[in-house]
């Protein structure tokens, strides 16, 4: 898993955030670079108007962080989904 988003209480609500992630994601503006509390290397991606809709997980190396972005870029639009059960 390379991009996670918050927790739905709706399909319909998921089904939004799902297509909002792949309109966005396409838009190197979207994507912000942040370290962890242990300066571990992660990305968020965010809305247009600045929502984040979507945490990495961290990376062992900001070489390894931008190989995630890019990633996201290249996959996001056609991604397997995954919904969880909670």
């Amino acid at each position: 898993m390379i991009l996670e988003s918050e927790g739905y209480v709706s399909s319909q609500g998921a089904d939004k955030g799902i297509a909002s992630c792949r309109i966005n994601n396409s838009f190197e503006s979207n994507y912000q670079r942040l370290s962890s509390r242990i300066n571990q290397p992660y990305f968020v991606l965010k809305t247009g108007n600045q929502k984040v809709i979507g945490v990495s997980q961290v990376y062992s190396s900001v070489q390894a962080m931008e190989t995630g972005v890019d990633a996201v870029k290249r996959y996001g639009p056609k991604a397997l989904l995954i919904k969880r059960a909670s």
